[in-house]
């Protein structure tokens, strides 16, 4: 059944991260994430498995309707707030996230809207996000 997968170039090490994802949404003795705060997801069962960072993990946030979520470590935010605030977006020190935290403060308590807008600029879509 997975040599499909391996046929569409999927490399093991994804296969392996969906196969893990299979299992733990498939387990009975998973938490309900709704049920999780933001930092409980962060680092719940969830967040140990391979190949499922802290960008995932803030992002799947942002898709359950979760309003102030900045998804630090996002190749497109870090790149925009590099534009807009001269913040290296290859920093991945802790001043760094910091500060790009805090020069995203106007956008609280909707730092998710943000996220989604700078993604729905590149992909074009911005008016559908605003409608």
């Amino acid at each position: 059944a997975l040599r499909g997968y391996y046929q569409c170039g999927e490399s093991g090490k994804r296969i392996d991260t969906i196969l893990a994802l299979a299992a733990f949404f498939s387990s009975a003795s998973r938490p309900d994430l709704a049920t999780l705060s933001d930092c409980q997801l962060l680092e719940s069962e969830l967040a140990k498995i391979k190949g499922i960072g802290p960008v995932a993990l803030r992002t799947l946030l942002v898709h359950m309707g979760r309003p102030n979520v900045l998804v630090a470590g996002d190749a497109l935010l870090n790149g925009w707030l590099e534009k807009a605030h001269g913040i290296d977006k290859h920093d991945t020190k802790v001043a760094a996230e910091r500060d790009r935290y805090d020069k995203t403060a106007s956008w609280a308590p909707f730092r998710s809207v943000g996220y989604l807008l700078i993604n729905a600029a590149k992909e074009g879509t911005a008016d559908l996000v605003l409608a």
